[in-house]
């Protein structure tokens, strides 16, 4: 009997141990796989769909995120005789992350390669990785054991003496430089996405489906990234080891972190070689503008006339480029006669033309349905209208409706009376 109720508590305990060792792996192997998943789709995103310069950073930057998890499973599932080798990895892999981010916003937006600046952001990348291999080369068995048991998992350097007190300066050099990065990132980042932004409200009159609403999440999901990441940098590592729950919270925050950015990078499809190609497009048009016409104000009157008096604001999806083809002018001539001349931005000022179009077919038809106005007022979403409708009439397009309907009720009204 007695028998019988400690097997029962043995398979009991056996059991529980088992759970917990696979809930350990579970959670310490999560952002790795999250990584991992993203880097093989987009790896067969390249196979199937072509070469695409910002796609190859995005892997780039979802393998090296891959390998810096890589080294948190090793660290947390205490392998202690990989520590060296996954400790090595993870100090190059975590000055590298932000700056590889950096560098694939900078391949959505820039239109040069920068490669001087891509070496010199990942310059510390470089130099952590080959000074800590080194002194983990230098290190016998017994120091390296010491130095991973007391800086690594005790998170202090009391004790440490020579190569291991060494390894351990570097390795809050290294933590010190991961802080630093995040201010230059985020301000180099957000500076990155507000001149996209100008320059596409600039030559598109439909930016919707193009780099405003995914750049803008990858932005944000960036920023909390780097927060969540420099705090729990700051925390050390060895706290989260000590207690599964304690290692849950950071493991499905950076996972659900990380698989959002993968998700967004994985659907984008519009980059600054998109604007180049429709430059491109517009430049191997020949000029036939007279020399005044080159003047903004001569200009400006003949894009009124096209796209007012021929109502060319209609057209879906209408570009810069488009004018300059349809008035055989110079590209540079057309920006300035609208940006600068007229003051206002190319999205700007066609959205603002369908938007009164808009308002002139709710007048004609009350009972219109508000998606054939979007459509017949030369919006290519229901969202673009709304949003324009709002900006430039400061309500939505049914509260103006309403606004509309009950004038003309209160006016006919009056007029019974």
């Amino acid at each position: 009997m007695g028998n019988g109720k400690a097997l029962k508590k043995f398979h009991v305990s056996r059991k529980c141990s088992t759970f917990a060792a696979m809930k350990e792996m579970i959670f310490t192997s999560m952002p790795m796989f999250v990584c991992l998943f993203w880097s093989v789709m987009t790896a067969l995103s390249l196979v199937h769909e072509g070469f695409r310069r910002y796609n190859v950073r995005l892997l780039v930057f979802m393998v090296t995120a891959t390998m810096l998890y890589g080294g948190h499973c090793v660290f947390f599932n205490r392998e202690t005789d990989l520590v060296a080798v996954s400790d090595t990895i993870y100090c190059t892999c975590n000055l590298a992350v932000y700056p590889l981010y950096l560098i694939y916003i900078a391949s959505l937006t820039d239109r040069s390669a920068h490669r001087l600046w891509r070496i010199l952001l990942l310059l510390p990348t470089v130099l952590s990785g080959l000074v800590v291999g080194c002194l983990y080369g230098l290190m016998s068995g017994e120091e390296t054991l010491h130095f991973i048991e007391t800086y690594l998992y005790g998170n202090t350097c009391s004790g440490l003496t020579g190569l291991p007190l060494l390894q351990a300066y570097v390795h809050n050099v290294c933590k010190l430089v991961f802080a630093l990065q995040i201010p230059y990132v985020v301000w180099a980042g957000l500076r990155r996405i507000r001149q996209l932004d100008e320059m596409l409200n600039a030559v598109y009159a439909d930016t919707e489906q193009r780099t405003l609403h995914p750049m803008r999440i990858m932005l944000w999901l960036f920023l909390v990234t780097s927060a969540v990441s420099i705090l729990f940098n700051a925390i050390g590592r060895a706290l989260f080891a000590t207690s599964i729950w304690r290692l849950a919270v950071p493991s499905v925050l950076f996972s659900a972190l990380l698989f959002a950015i993968g998700y967004v990078g994985y659907r984008q499809r519009f980059s600054i070689l998109d604007v180049e190609q429709d430059e491109s497009r517009a430049d191997s048009v020949e000029p036939e503008a007279a020399e005044h016409d080159a003047e903004p104000s001569a200009l400006r009157q003949h894009i009124e006339q096209l796209v007012e008096g021929e109502q060319l604001y209609l057209r879906p999806d209408l570009k810069l480029m488009d004018l300059v083809v349809a008035l055989h002018s110079n590209r540079n001539y057309v920006y300035n006669a609208i940006n600068r001349e007229m003051g206002i931005s190319f999205s700007d000022y066609i959205n603002g033309l369908r938007v009164e179009h808009a308002c002139r077919l709710m007048h004609q038809n009350h009972d219109m349905l508000m998606q054939e106005v979007a459509e017949q007022s030369g919006f290519m979403s229901n969202a673009s209208f709304y949003r324009n409708f709002r900006r430039v009439k400061g309500c939505g397009p049914r509260e103006y409706l309403t606004t509309l309907t009950d004038t003309t009720q209160n006016h006919g009204t009056s007029l019974e009376q």
